[in-house]
């Protein structure tokens, strides 16, 4: 080492420049960023420049005539110390980089030997090397995430690719470097892209969005990508970042979600999904329009609390057993609409389950089956009706036979009982108990529709106030009775007196709703119904309304369903035949109208009648007007299958001057009138028999003797003008029972027809 490196000052620093020949050279060294250090043979510092103590963290004169192993003891025995004496012993530079943890930093040495020790050339790679690691680090992290990395320079050339881009797109990485991207992911319909974006991103605008791109074999996909530009310590654009993946099976499956949701949102039937809770957690417009409740006001909601009742307890249990071991469960389940109003759904429930396979919920599907179950229960109601019906018309026929003997005969000896005979007070009382048994088989044959029934044209509004006195004397003086008739109501065509055995029988019924007194309204209206109309409420056309309303303690919907069926009854035995409200029912049906009843329990009850409206051909029909004489000469074809009523109608007639000839059946009035060589003026006959009917044998009768005028006698019948509830203009009937007098008038007015 030269002398001027070896001597120091008198306060300890190495010579100044001025005091060595060698000024310029160490006023180098002093310049120079990298650490410059002179050590001799014995490893003593015989200089250190300033850059050389920055490096060390040391001042210069803490280190220059020491042993370098006693100012850095942790050096000793390292790789330093090592490779410091290789060199000084072989003569040979040596190159090293370690890390040096006083200082915590990465120190790149020269290791140069002189004659007279060693020189160390010194700087600093901390910041490479961790710049490095950084590097290495970044490089494994991007190869380690899941989305695709790609780097390109400003002119679209990549420069990184990671692992995630080699499996999106199928190019290596070193395939894919030093291409143009825009030749290795762009689709033909993408390529337009790059220019436009480069531009932007160049100006440092990034860009977020899906495209189209393509991998090395030509598939083409979306993915989702994020660009961003990277500048130069200048603020120069140096090129841009791409973070993108694939996003074709996310757009699929959006796809099928949207297509789902369009079936979902416009199925007729309600589908309502709920979580293993029995928490609403979707719900379709049709369940909007079902149940009457919004998406919204639903959602969170539980299902169980609109259905009537809530569903709980076995049907639950059996729910709940179902979709556990088959996964699903159908049957119906009443509910109730945000209105209020009730309802029945057809509902079938499948068990949803996640990817892995385990139950998260289920999905409902409902069916609006209101409709068809309550026509259901009114086809069932009217199998049932008819069914009693036709047994109580069967009875009352065959008991009005009974009543025709028990009448005529009580007729007849009152003929022949003195009037202070103690025998006439029984045989009236017997003629009083025959009139009641004729009234309630009136009823049992006005509830199953068979009666005989004589229709005229009238006005409504009369029949109501004719029977109004009546009415008050039947309910009593604490209710009211009020009248709200229609101006200009249409006429019907109806049976005067059945019509008012409907009004009367409805007052009762009102009566007994009113315990406590009240208010009996009846009014009428003109009701057109155009095409529109509802036919199981009401067809179109012009009708009649009738509605009789109490202000009584009103129906439960159990009694409603009911309040029509024979011999149903709230009364208390002995109180009530139940037998008003199905006469009322069999007469308005007779009559081809239409009943119904709004009524809730402890309020008003409305039952609402409709007639249809007379037509023309009806109003130019005539109500036969009867005759006071009753006696006659004329030959009348009696034919009658019941033995004992033919005999009474017989001994009747004959009293009254009349010829009777008499059949047992149709076919044997057909063979007494061929063999009757005279004029047979009148047909009296029974309206069913066996094997040839009252009509029937009319209509085989009347070609050969078009002059015979027919009277039929009916307490039931099955005939299709009867079915109608009428016959046709001009027919003449008689019911049964009848009374002898009844009889020799009808017979008489017929005749002078």
């Amino acid at each position: 080492m030269p002398e001027p490196l070896n001597r120091r000052s008198s306060s300890g620093d190495v010579a100044g420049p001025e005091q060595s020949p060698f000024a310029h050279f160490v006023s180098i060294l002093e310049r120079i960023s990298d650490g410059f250090f002179a050590l001799d043979l014995d490893w003593r510092f015989t200089y250190v420049n300033a850059a050389g103590a920055a490096l060390v963290g040391m001042p210069r004169d803490a280190l220059v005539g020491r042993v370098c192993w006693e100012v850095f003891p942790e050096s000793a025995g390292t790789t330093f110390e090592r490779e410091f004496r290789r060199a000084m012993s072989t003569g040979v530079a040596v190159q090293l980089e370690e890390y040096y943890p006083p200082a915590d930093a990465w120190l790149n040495i020269s290791v140069c030997p002189v004659p007279d020790g060693l020189t160390l050339y010194a700087r600093s790679a901390t910041r490479r090397r961790r710049t490095g690691e950084l590097l290495r680090f970044q490089a494994t992290l991007l190869n380690a995430v899941g989305q695709s990395v790609i780097a390109v320079d400003a002119e679209g050339v990549i420069d990184f690719w990671n692992a995630a881009a080699e499996a999106l797109y199928g190019w290596t990485a070193a395939e894919a470097i030093g291409r143009k991207l825009v030749d290795t992911t762009y689709s033909a319909r993408a390529r337009g892209e790059m220019p436009v974006r480069m531009a932007a991103l160049a100006r440092g605008e990034s860009w977020t969005g899906e495209t189209e791109r393509r991998d090395k074999s030509g598939r083409e996909f979306y993915v989702s990508v994020t660009l961003t530009p990277t500048f130069d310590d200048a603020g120069q654009f140096r090129g841009v970042v791409g973070v993108s993946h694939d996003v074709s099976e996310r757009r699929k499956a959006e796809a099928e979600l949207r297509r789902q949701a369009l079936v979902f949102g416009t199925i007729s039937d309600a589908v309502v999904a709920i979580d293993l809770e029995g928490a609403v957690v979707d719900w379709n417009p049709a369940a909007e329009r079902l149940f009457g409740y919004s998406k919204e006001e639903m959602l969170g909601r539980q299902m169980a609390e609109i259905h009537d009742p809530p569903v709980h307890g076995e049907l639950d249990r059996s729910i709940r057993i179902a979709l556990t071991r088959d996964g699903k469960w159908s049957g119906e389940i009443p509910f109730r609409r945000k209105d209020g109003s009730a309802g029945i759904s057809e509902v079938e429930i499948v068990a949803h389950h996640d990817a892995a396979g385990a139950p998260v919920g289920y999905i409902g599907v409902n069916r609006d089956v209101t409709d068809r179950r309550r026509l259901e229960e009114q086809l069932r109601q009217s199998q049932k009706m008819d069914a009693v019906g036709q047994l109580a018309g069967g009875v009352a026929h065959d008991f009005n036979n009974i009543l025709t003997i028990i009448k005529t005969y009580t007729e007849f000896l009152l003929e022949d009982v003195d009037e202070a005979s103690p025998l006439r007070a029984d045989v009236l009382e017997i003629q009083t108990a025959g009139r009641r048994a004729a009234a309630l088989t009136q009823q049992l044959l006005a509830f199953s529709r068979h009666q005989l029934l004589q229709p005229r044209v009238l006005d409504l509004n009369d029949v109501v106030a004719g029977i109004e006195p009546m009415l008050r004397r039947v309910i009593g003086e604490d209710i009211r009775i009020v009248l709200q008739p229609a101006a200009e109501l249409w006429p019907v065509l109806a049976d005067p007196g059945q019509l008012e055995q409907v009004l009367v029988n409805l007052a009762v019924n009102a009566r007994d709703a009113m315990a406590k007194g009240g208010t009996l309204t009846i009014a009428t209206a003109n009701v057109s119904v155009g095409e529109e109309a509802d036919p199981d409420l009401l067809d179109a056309g012009d009708w009649v309304r009738l509605d009789v309303t109490d202000t009584g303690i009103g129906m439960d919907d159990a009694t409603k369903a009911r309040a029509f069926e024979p011999f149903f009854t709230t009364k208390p035995p002995g109180k009530g035949t139940g037998l008003g409200l199905s006469t009322v029912y069999g007469i308005v049906k007779q009559s081809s109208g239409t009943i119904r009843i709004e009524t809730a329990r402890n309020r008003s009850t409305t039952f609402t009648i409709h007639l249809p409206r007379a037509e023309p051909q009806e109003l130019r029909r005539a109500t036969p007007q009867g005759s006071a004489a009753v006696a006659g000469a004329e030959v009348v074809l009696l034919v009658e299958d019941e033995d004992a009523v033919r005999a009474l109608a017989r001994r009747v007639l004959e009293r009254q001057g009349y010829t009777v000839l008499e059949a047992s059946n149709g076919r044997e009035g057909i063979g007494v009138a061929e063999s009757y060589a005279g004029q047979i003026d009148l047909l009296v006959t029974d309206m069913v028999m066996p094997e040839l009917g009252g009509a029937e044998l009319f209509r085989a009768l009347h070609p050969v003797r078009p002059a015979m005028r027919v009277l039929y006698m009916s307490g039931y019948t099955e005939d299709d003008i009867i079915r109608r509830g009428m016959f046709d203009p001009g027919t003449a009937s008689l019911r049964k029972p009848f009374t002898p007098v009844e009889l020799a008038r009808e017979v008489r007015r017929v005749l002078d027809e």
